[in-house]
């Protein structure tokens, strides 16, 4: 009976692990290649340069998607002229950060959730959205 009960526990594990190997990413863009505009002027050693992407241009600052490289998803705010960078990571979406001097913060989010942003906050990219610090 025992034997049942595991090799029961060990094929659903192992279909449960095949699911999420096909689970889309949130974020559709890292699927799509990369090119010369999605990649910063400035370098950062805590993503992998292969998955940055441009999400969008805003007041002086552009924007960036990665993938850690411990996994997770990092958002990158850089100033073309090297004045200033922010950048933050998490395993899970929302990743958000400050924008030092500009009271404003920039929140990395999955497909699909920039359709209805939350009050005060706009949509720059499908997967960008930008709003004011309280």
């Amino acid at each position: 009976m025992r034997r049942a009960a595991a090799a029961a526990l060990i094929g659903a594990a192992s279909v449960l692990g095949l699911a999420a190997c096909d689970s889309p990413m949130p974020i559709s863009l890292f699927s799509e290649p990369q090119d010369a505009d999605d990649v910063p002027t400035l370098e950062f050693t805590d993503v992998r340069d292969s998955t940055t992407r441009h999400l969008a241009d805003h007041d002086g600052w552009s924007f960036f998607a990665a993938i850690g490289q411990h996994g997770g998803y990092c958002v990158i705010a850089t100033r073309p002229d090297g004045e200033g960078s922010s950048m933050g990571c998490s395993d899970n979406l929302p990743v958000g950060i400050g924008i030092s001097g500009a009271g404003t913060m920039v929140e990395l989010v999955p497909d699909g959730f920039v359709e209805n942003p939350p009050d005060g906050w706009t949509a720059l990219s499908p997967n960008l959205m930008i709003g004011r610090r309280d």
